[in-house]
């Protein structure tokens, strides 16, 4: 997926590609790290190296909404660790995903 991407990006002359750093995916519980699959930031790094195009990654658990195909259910883990008191939270803003 990441290199056609990044070839589409690169041939429609896009030389920086800035990404979020979705850390809740690479620390699963504290000092439980995890980079596979999707994660693999190495991977993603070397791809978009390898294209000669600039990249910024946004390291940090804040998210802005620019997530491809529209907003993605951000509340989920509220209700999850919250349970019954998390659903009032999370559902107004679950209904958008």
């Amino acid at each position: 997926m990441w290199l056609g991407l990044v070839k589409t990006t690169k041939e429609g002359g896009i030389n920086v590609i800035e990404t979020y750093v979705f850390w809740n995916g690479h620390e699963l519980s504290p000092g439980n790290y995890y980079f596979g699959g999707w994660y693999d930031l190495l991977k993603f790094v070397k791809i978009v190296q390898q294209a000669r195009t600039y990249l910024i990654l946004r390291f940090g658990p804040f998210v802005v909404a620019e997530w491809n195909f529209g907003v993605e259910n951000e509340y989920g883990h509220t209700e999850k660790i919250y349970g019954d008191g998390g659903k009032p939270y999370a559902s107004p803003h679950g209904s958008f995903s």
